[in-house]
């Protein structure tokens, strides 16, 4: 995983891309190895499985959202830079 990917996605840490479940994400760190970059998130109360697995499960979409996001920036640049 690229590392301004995972920058991107700290930021919907911040903002409300995880609704109303928000408050739950307590924060994040990030790995970065030679093998493969890894991003952990810290929720609030580690009983509230049903919230954990909503989190969960909206946190591959966000990744998935910036992900064509940044590759549709990068197609921007490199057509500005060809014409």
């Amino acid at each position: 995983m690229h590392f301004s990917c995972m920058y991107l996605q700290l930021l919907c840490l911040i903002g409300e891309a995880f609704e109303d479940l928000g408050d739950e994400v307590c924060g994040a760190v990030i790995n970065l190895r030679s093998k493969g970059d890894k991003l952990g998130l810290w929720t609030a109360d580690a009983t509230r499985a049903d919230h954990n697995m909503r989190i969960g499960s909206v946190f591959p979409l966000l990744l998935l959202v910036i992900i064509l996001l940044l590759d549709a920036i990068r197609h921007l640049t490199v057509y500005r830079v060809v014409t």
